[in-house]
């Protein structure tokens, strides 16, 4: 029986004092999608100013988009509740084909491409090289770039510059946060032809039924998919393989279900646009004054089991 949790999860941001006269405040939040892994089975706003749902064109994200406009001098609340079943999601890795490599660059290109900070830099191609001349195929493939981060990298976040997801940062200082870690794994397997996706959420801590979990796991998780063909999306969490050594072999082909997705990408565009251009990865709010001046808000992520 694959296991599941059901949550509610409360995130929202609160303004003190917006005090933006003649200067509106735009916010945008992520929203949990439906996917096969994932249940949406309520979702209600909670905003003190007049909200909207939009999606990015590239991946398809769902954004909660809020105007605080510019005579607020109150204090302003934007957010959700939204009650999320999560189940567990294995992949039967022995029915993946062998030999395939052949994938639908055209369906697939967000998922092959280098972006902002996903970069093919010299010792990424060189891994990938590597690992391409010993692989028959995607599954193979994956396995040693997931065999390669682990012996590469150390979950550690002692060092100035970490969490930003940066190839750069990844592969000079071998250690990082999550996201470095998914970072590394998704450049050299992109590298080597193979199409993987970058997904962030939120994280539970097991056995906890509820609380504010605004900075557990650094406030956010992440984790990747890759495509094999013949069998379809594959999930790996390396970070997680690697501050946990005991289930190395589960992380491969397998996530557990304390945790729920956010977002997918990276490099997102908010829709309507922002200022600040493209987001690295979307899990915390984008807040910004039509001036460009900055905002004081406090963003709050609670859950309940269910």
């Amino acid at each position: 029986m694959t296991a599941s949790r059901t949550v509610e999860l409360h995130y929202h941001v609160d303004i003190p004092t917006p005090n933006n006269l003649g200067d509106p405040i735009q916010i945008w939040m992520p929203l949990p999608p439906a996917t096969p892994e994932q249940e949406v089975i309520a979702i209600q706003t909670d905003s003190t100013a007049p909200v909207s749902v939009r999606y990015d064109p590239v991946f398809g994200n769902a954004i909660l988009h809020a105007v605080i406009g510019g005579t607020a001098t109150g204090p302003a609340h934007v957010g959700y509740r939204a009650v999320v079943e999560r189940r567990e999601w294995r992949v039967d890795l022995s029915r993946a084909p062998r030999g395939t490599l052949a994938q639908d660059a055209q369906l697939l290109l967000p998922q092959l491409s280098e972006t902002r900070r996903i970069r093919f830099l010299p010792e990424i191609v060189a891994a990938a090289n590597e690992i391409r001349a010993g692989g028959k195929d995607a599954l193979s493939m994956a396995r040693a770039a997931y065999d390669h981060v682990l012996a590469t990298m150390t979950y550690d976040k002692s060092e100035e510059g970490w969490g930003t997801g940066d190839t750069e940062w990844a592969c000079a200082m071998g250690k990082g946060n999550c996201t470095d870690f998914h970072t590394l794994f998704l450049a050299i397997l992109r590298s080597c032809g193979v199409a993987c996706e970058f997904e962030i959420g939120s994280a539970f801590p097991a056995g906890m039924s509820g609380g504010d979990i605004t900075h557990f796991k650094c406030g956010y998780h992440c984790w990747t998919r890759f495509y094999v063909p013949g069998l379809g999306w594959v999930p790996a969490d390396v970070s997680e393989a690697s501050r946990h050594p005991e289930k190395r072999e589960y992380f491969f082909g397998a996530i557990d279900e304390d945790r729920v997705l956010l977002s997918r990408g990276r490099d997102i565009q908010m829709v309507p646009a922002s200022q600040g251009g493209l987001e690295n990865f979307f899990t915390e709010p984008r807040i910004e004054k039509q001036s460009g001046g900055s905002v004081i808000y406090e963003k709050k992520l609670e859950f309940s089991s269910l």
